[in-house]
Order: C-alpha cells, then structure tokens, then sequence
C-alpha cells in the first residue's frame, strides 16, 4: 500500500498489489478492499453495562447480594434533604461520587462501602442486602434497640430538669 496524500491535510492508502482473499470473492470493505480478517462485533460474550448493573461476585451457596436500590433508599431516608452533601460531610466521599451511586450509575467502591459501614452502622449493611443474614439483622436490631435506649435517657433527663425548674 502507499500512502498519497489527499489536499494536504489528510493521507489515504491506495492498495499496490491485490489481496489474497480479493481474488476469492471475499468480502470487501467499505472502500472497496478486500478485508483480510473481517471484524467480528457478535462474537462478543456480553456487552460492558457499567457498574452499576453487574452482577455481584458469589461465593458459597448462599449469596448476600448487593442491593444498590436499597442502600440509595436507605441514604435518601436518612437525609432527605441534601443526601449527598450530608452524606459528604459525615463520610468524606466525594458528593459527585455518592450523586452517581444514587442515580445508579455506578456502585461504591470497597473502600467506600467500608467507610459507608464504618459511619452508619449495621443498618445500611442490612439495607444493602437483598436477605440479609441473620447476624446481620441482629447488629442491625442491636443498634437501633441501643439508640433508642439513648433516646430515651436523654427525654428523662430532660423531664427530670422540667420538673425541677416547676
């Protein structure tokens, strides 16, 4: 093949000598040559998704899958106003980052997802699974039954201050 150039800006290749497979009838391309290994696009096994949609990794039979809907559900009732920068604040991950996992174009990174747990607790953890396991549950349970408890000392103590002021 050479190479002219075609008004000075670009360069085109013109074939010298005929193709092996030209002289077979094989298929030819778009310009008229015949093309030695025809590209293939369906011999593909599955088209790249994104993130956000692929499938979890299993191990053993039982899978806890990962269930992005619900930790974007779980974040979004946590802070309904401002999800992301609140989100940002407590956890240091980026707000474009966490818009991105609750649009569901992509999915949190380990890294993340740990950090995600370290701040928020046993209750996203819960949220993230579709069945979550029981000890999962249970820590998810426990730290809500010890909130609640805290909730509670912190209203009689403040009853206890109304009383006395009365």
């Amino acid at each position: 093949m050479i190479a002219l150039p075609v008004r000075n800006t670009r360069l085109i290749a013109l074939p010298t000598h005929a193709s092996p497979l030209s002289s077979q009838g094989s298929i030819t391309g778009i310009f008229g040559f015949a093309e030695e290994e025809p590209l293939c696009f369906d011999r593909t096994t599955r088209p790249w998704r994104g993130s956000a949609t692929q499938a979890p990794q299993g191990c053993g039979k039982r899978q806890a899958k990962f269930d992005p809907a619900g930790m974007a559900d779980w974040l979004r009732k946590a802070f309904p106003q401002s999800t992301c920068h609140h989100i940002e604040a407590r956890t240091g991950i980026a707000a474009a980052t966490i818009e991105n996992w609750l649009l569901r174009r992509s999915q949190p990174s380990v890294e993340h997802f740990s950090t995600l747990i370290a701040v928020f607790g046993p209750a996203l953890l819960a949220a993230c699974m579709e069945r979550p396991p029981g000890w999962v549950a249970r820590a998810a349970d426990g730290e809500r039954a010890r909130q609640l408890d805290e909730e509670i000392a912190r209203l009689r103590s403040e009853r206890d201050a109304l009383e006395r002021s009365a």
